[in-house]
């Protein structure tokens, strides 16, 4: 897009703008700096404007292995990229250090696994907020969800009390995500699970051993994974992406006015299930903002 930079021996497979992010440079009467997009969605690390502060010295552990995929989703990966591909995220992980004692908090810098995290809170804010258009859902709503939907709109980036969605990556279990889902949507409790464990760690202290993009990665064999499971047991469920589960009928806390800021959305349709295109496809894709179309059903 710039003019300026040059593109020959360049060949783009794909392009992707993200209009949360946008922003005319030569316009000087108007403030283009600060941070940009959903204040829910925003990697926690991003919306701190730092890494977590460390005292003297600090110990981080990754997690055990990379993660695992059944047979079936393993020979869809190769047949659709390589064993080497495949073999060698599981090699980098696995001859990478355990844990890492840090004496200094690294400096701030925004990475590839930023983009991710940020996608992850995307997808468990539209499944846990997903209702299923048929029967009409009877049930309340359970604390647990009550709790999660409340802290993820009032997060505001920057906030004296801290980021309180950490709660969600550092205790997560397959149990906990159950509970904030829609009791026909479970079946997906320990995909997120697998995210925000891994989204827990602070993956800046492995840089130089690991691949920058190891967390889209991970993401693809979780999606990939879970999808091949899902159509194996027959387990597809259509969601409703117009129409959100029963609201709460008290607030915990007050929302966060600032996440009602504009972006440019394109259509969305009204029906999407778990394996389609609306949930990991219609993302990939940038079929529009689900962002704003969050904040234009609040």
């Amino acid at each position: 897009l710039d003019p300026s930079i040059p593109t020959e021996g360049v060949l783009e497979e794909a392009m992707l703008i993200d209009w949360d992010n946008a922003a005319i440079l030569e316009t000087t009467s108007e403030p283009v700096t600060g941070r940009t997009g959903t204040p829910m969605f925003i990697a926690t690390a991003v919306s701190e404007g730092r890494f977590p502060t460390m005292g003297k010295v600090a110990s981080y552990m990754r997690v055990l292995k990379f993660p695992d995929m059944s047979k079936d989703a393993k020979d869809k990966y190769i047949t659709a990229f390589d064993e080497e591909r495949y073999l060698s995220y599981i090699e980098k992980h696995n001859t990478s250090d355990l844990y890492k004692v840090i004496t200094e908090t690294a400096p701030f810098e925004h990475l590839p696994l930023h983009d991710m995290e940020s996608l992850f809170w995307l997808l468990a804010v539209l499944l846990c907020t997903a209702s299923v258009p048929e029967p009409e859902e009877k049930s309340c709503s359970t604390t647990e969800y009550e709790r999660f939907w409340q802290i993820m709109k009032a997060h505001n980036p920057g906030d004296a009390g801290g980021d309180l969605r950490e709660l969600f990556l550092l205790k997560s279990s397959p149990e906990i995500w159950e509970k904030r889902l829609h009791s026909k949507l479970q079946s997906v409790s320990s995909m997120l699970d697998n995210m925000a464990c891994y989204f827990a760690i602070n993956w800046v202290y492995w840089r130089g051993e690991l691949s920058d993009y190891h967390a889209h990665e991970m993401m693809v064999r979780v999606f990939l994974d879970h999808i091949v499971r899902i159509e194996q047991d027959n387990a597809d469920v259509t969601i409703n992406l117009k129409k959100k589960r029963p609201m709460p009928t008290y607030s915990l806390l007050k929302p966060n006015k600032d996440s009602e800021h504009t972006s440019q959305t394109s259509g969305i349709s009204c029906y999407a299930n778990l394996t389609g295109t609306s949930v990991a496809e219609y993302i990939q894709l940038g079929g529009g903002s689900l962002g704003k179309h969050a904040r234009d059903e609040e």
